[in-house]
């Protein structure tokens, strides 16, 4: 499993990436989804994360990666790494304080936690007649 860890770090780490892509996408321009600011969006967020994972520690990476991004459950963590469930948990937590951490150094709060006033007008509107049909019931 640390193995594979291992090689899902380098398969997508910025050492190995490759400046000029000459090779035709897979499917044709028209076929590809319409939403490309989300797919910007997510790509963005990705090299951000992965560059946040190269900061910290490995013992800590290595659990955030297991967990999360793998999936592994906390006692096939503890089995992969030969640590006791309390030790994976803490390292977890640890791991994101310090992706928490490193990210915030990158991006200022408003970047992180943009605040879109079109998407929360509809919000706003729906709880308040919510709140007006609990107030006066047909």
């Amino acid at each position: 499993m640390l193995n594979h860890c291992f090689q899902k770090k380098q398969k997508f780490s910025f050492q190995n990436e490759i400046t000029a892509d000459t090779t035709p996408p897979a499917t044709p321009m028209f076929q590809q989804p319409a939403n490309t600011e989300k797919s910007l969006v997510n790509k963005e967020l990705g090299r951000v994360l992965e560059n946040a994972l190269s900061r910290i520690d490995e013992e800590y990476r290595i659990v955030f990666t297991l967990r999360t991004l793998n999936e592994l459950s906390v006692a096939e963590t503890m089995e992969v790494l030969d640590l006791s469930e309390s030790n994976v948990k803490v390292r977890l937590n640890r791991a994101k304080k310090m992706l928490r951490s490193e990210i915030e150094k990158m991006y200022s709060p408003e970047d992180i936690f943009e605040f879109n006033l079109v998407y929360c007008d509809g919000m706003v509107s729906r709880v308040m007649m919510a709140l007006d049909r609990l107030r006066h019931p047909e």
